[in-house]
């Protein structure tokens, strides 16, 4: 996850620095523009994406720590259950 938010954070740097060149004004120069803002825009999403998939695997990791909590608390029941 560290890794695709530091690729993120690259390529926004990346672009930030080639939006001054693109007041060349040629015809390159605007198309060029366009395709970076675009790839600008895929790499937020991915940024928030990245974040959504962290904030799932967090809420994964507390449910099954409630689960192997509520398991051992459920086997001394159990097991008290059986005694004679």
């Amino acid at each position: 996850m560290a890794y695709l938010n530091s690729v993120a954070g690259e390529v926004r740097a990346e672009f930030a620095q080639k939006e001054f060149r693109k007041g060349a004004g040629s015809d390159a120069g605007r198309g060029f523009a366009v395709v970076a803002d675009e790839v600008k825009d895929m790499a937020e999403q991915s940024r928030q994406a990245t974040g959504q998939v962290q904030r799932i695997l967090e809420d994964l990791r507390q449910a099954a720590g409630r689960v192997a909590r509520l398991r051992r608390w459920r086997k001394p029941l159990s097991a008290a259950r059986m005694a004679p």
